[in-house]
């Protein structure tokens, strides 16, 4: 049995749509998983970015609190500085 030129160019036609057809799904196979390697590059970045927000956040607090407790203290020198500069300012007065 003899293979006509007719199907000899079927049958290359056929392996060219066949080899391109792989090519196809190599190139698929590799943007997944370009993707994939993206999906995680983020996911790690994510969780960086987290990690830091998490630090930074206690942070704040830490300083606020501390900030806080400045904030009191200072107040409270007022508060008795004022009211020994009228006690003083008193007694000066009653002394007079």
């Amino acid at each position: 049995m003899t293979i006509t030129l007719q199907q000899m160019d079927k049958i290359y036609i056929e392996l060219l749509q066949k080899d391109s057809l792989m090519a196809q799904s190599e190139i698929s196979r590799f943007k997944t998983l370009k993707y994939l390697q993206l999906l995680d590059s983020t996911e790690k970045d994510i969780s960086t970015l987290r990690m830091q927000l998490n630090i930074v956040s206690s942070d704040y607090s830490s300083l606020l609190c501390v900030s806080e407790k400045k904030i009191k203290r200072n107040r409270k020198i007022a508060l008795y500085g004022w009211a020994s500069a009228i006690l003083s300012g008193f007694l000066l007065w009653a002394a007079n």
